[in-house]
């Protein structure tokens, strides 16, 4: 038995015992087994799913809404992850950060947990609607705040990175129309070697744009592309990118080396030259 087995198969059995003793209301011996697969594979969404809803089991709401935060950051998008947004909802509304709690459920209806519709429904029940439109209304977009939690994620990249990834997904929840946000997520995800492809997505969706992070997000997807085997969105993302490395007016890349950049630039014609020769290879 390889080691990746071994840890698969610890995994699994970990997971299923704290599933079980969750189910059987032994809540600090689930919440031991789900450490017991986070000390694994501290890059498995799930478990910290799991883990945040056994904390908030024991009245540990703080606990539970960490967890959550990290499973929401870890987690690709689809069922988990809008259960755990509705979950770390449900936990805010508890300490009483109602605009929190109406962001998450809303991100959790949007990702199509039909529950988090109702926990909607009981909050504007219990706070009466215009309470509810004036405390979302608070929660508008928060610029400031997202780039000092950029900053912090950057500062906690190399040591703690589940933290850093954490402070770069709420900073695209407070500010979900910024370029930088979702150009640093992309960066750390694709450091954690984590599906990035949909934070540049993002990223180059939005306006207005900074040409130098459009370059580096547009090689940055290509290059991603190219590993996914998607070639014709490999070559379009390139050639965009090299349209603006010879921009002046972009700045990128920026080493401050002419010859590094010239190096660059022909390190990105080289690649697209591999592309296009796959393309037209017979059955591409």
């Amino acid at each position: 038995m390889t080691r990746e087995d071994d840890v698969s198969r610890r995994v699994v059995t970990a997971m299923n015992r704290g599933r079980a003793q969750l189910n059987e209301k032994k809540v600090a011996a689930a919440i031991a087994a789900f450490d017991e697969v986070i000390g694994l594979l501290p890059l498995y969404g799930t478990a910290y799913l799991d883990r945040g809803g056994a904390r908030m089991m024991s009245g540990d709401w703080a606990g539970g809404i960490a967890d959550l935060e990290r499973a929401v950051a870890l987690l690709a998008p689809g069922a988990e992850r809008a259960v755990a947004y509705s979950n770390r909802g449900v936990a805010r509304e508890e300490l009483r950060d109602l605009v929190g709690a109406i962001r998450d459920l809303r991100q959790s209806v949007a990702g199509g947990w039909e529950a988090a519709s109702e926990e909607l429904a009981r909050i504007r029940t219990r706070y009466g609607t215009r309470a509810v439109d004036a405390e979302a209304e608070a929660g508008r977009p928060d610029a400031a705040a997202a780039a000092r939690l950029c900053d912090e994620g950057r500062r906690l990249l190399a040591k703690q990175p589940v933290d850093a990834l954490v402070r770069f997904q709420r900073a695209t929840e407070l500010c979900p129309g910024e370029q930088a946000t979702w150009h640093g997520l992309g960066i750390v995800r694709a450091a954690l070697r984590l599906a990035a492809v949909t934070a540049f997505d993002r990223a180059l969706a939005c306006e207005p744009q900074d040409l130098g992070m459009r370059a580096e997000g547009l090689y940055n997807r290509g290059m991603m592309r190219a590993n996914l085997d998607d070639i014709p969105g490999a070559i379009a993302d390139l050639e965009a990118c090299l349209l603006l490395c010879r921009d002046d007016r972009v700045g990128f890349p920026a080493f401050g080396d002419s010859e590094k950049e010239a190096i660059f630039v022909e390190h990105i014609e080289r690649r697209l030259g591999v592309l296009r020769a796959a393309a037209t290879r017979p059955g591409a």
